[in-house]
């Protein structure tokens, strides 16, 4: 994923006096910035997702949710657990 960002962020930075607009519309339209931008956008928003499930399973561990769907959190994390090794 660096390199994705990074190339993005070196396309944006590009001053218009140092690259013609033929230049700029080859590289904004080229499939390598179309792909780099939709890389990024799944990879941020994966990372997030696996991130906030962590706090999940953090808090079914330690007993911190709500005491109404504790329990069925705990079922579900259980036979998750289960059926996954």
């Amino acid at each position: 994923m660096s390199f994705h960002v990074a190339f993005i962020s070196s396309v944006l930075s590009v001053p218009v006096s140092a690259a013609g607009r033929e230049v700029l519309r080859f590289v904004f339209t080229s499939g390598e910035t179309l792909i780099s931008a939709l890389f990024t956008y799944i990879s941020w928003h994966s990372t997030i997702a696996v991130h906030e499930m962590g706090h999940y399973v953090k808090a079914v561990r330690l007993d911190a949710l709500n005491a109404r769907i504790l329990p069925e959190a705990k079922v579900a994390m259980n036979k998750w657990l289960s059926t996954s090794y």
